[in-house]
């Protein structure tokens, strides 16, 4: 099965928001660690418990992190970071779920824009298990499932191509999708096409449930053009929100230090201009 979209909205100049990763990637590679492993904080040198150095050293590959992150758990979940290249062209980094039921390649390759290659396996039977998830759902994804995306911003920016590039398979249904983009000096205009096919016995199913399916993906279709104009206009202004506290702190790289390191007072102009802020 496969079903395609086309249409066109406002351009939006991202340059400014993809400078940011650039500032992200030094943040990394200034991070600091105490004797106990625990990444301190840059200005107060105190231990944040979100991330801590297991083993090895920083920014050589095959060094191994504990990242935690809250969850609706009492307890955070911890996943293991381990480092596979860290350089002047790439950084590469494999996220494990602490019960081994995900992992996720993550791979940065440095440019103006950056490009980015993301593969993520999981096991879906364990996590529908956790989820109790009813049983002829369960049965079409059970096993393992993977997706493999790869994301070139440079067709936001100028010219035309392929921004997004996504395949993979959950059980017994797989699945590809693809965005395209031209850009012309004031809008973008988009193509986008996504598949599904089913093997074994899920291949009737997706039979009788595909007019249900292409309905459904036909009305969500309609909804997102039909909101488009102003869900772009309102994110205009969010962008341009961004960019002035980014000018008003001084650049991409303290806006982005401060952002990530004093949440409780993020970057920003007057909260009275900028929502981003609360003041000075």
């Amino acid at each position: 099965m496969r079903l395609q979209t086309t249409g066109n909205v406002q351009r939006l100049d991202l340059a400014g928001v993809l400078d940011l990763i650039p500032a992200l990637v030094n943040e990394w590679a200034d991070l600091r660690f105490d004797e106990s492993g625990a990444v301190v904080h840059p200005d107060t040198r105190e231990p944040q418990p979100q991330l801590t150095l297991r083993e090895g050293r920083h920014r050589t590959p095959g060094t191994r992190y504990d990242l935690r992150f809250p969850t609706v758990r009492p307890t955070p979940d911890v996943a293991s970071v381990t480092l596979r290249r860290d350089d002047e062209v790439q950084l590469s980094l494999t996220l494990t779920e602490s019960r081994d039921r995900w992992t996720i390649d993550a791979d940065l390759r440095h440019g103006r824009p950056p490009n980015l290659d993301l593969t993520a396996r999981a096991d879906l039977t364990g996590l529908m298990r956790d989820g109790e998830i009813p049983g002829i759902v369960a049965w079409l994804f059970r096993g393992i499932g993977d997706v493999a995306v790869h994301v070139t911003p440079a067709p936001l920016l100028d010219g035309s191509g392929e921004v997004l590039n996504a395949a993979g398979h959950a059980g017994r249904l797989r699945f590809g999708a693809t965005i395209e983009v031209a850009s012309t000096s004031t809008h973008w205009d988009v193509k986008a096409a996504f598949t599904l096919s089913a093997r074994g016995l899920a291949r009737p199913i997706l039979l009788i449930a595909r007019p249900i399916i292409k309905r459904k993906i036909a009305q969500a279709d309609a909804r997102f053009w039909a909101q488009a104009s102003a869900a772009v206009t309102e994110l205009r202004k969010e962008l341009d929100e961004i960019e002035e506290a980014v000018a008003n702190e001084g650049g991409p790289q303290p806006f982005v230090r401060r952002a990530l390191w004093n949440p409780d007072d993020p970057p920003g102009t007057d909260a009275a201009v900028n929502p981003y802020s609360r003041g000075r």
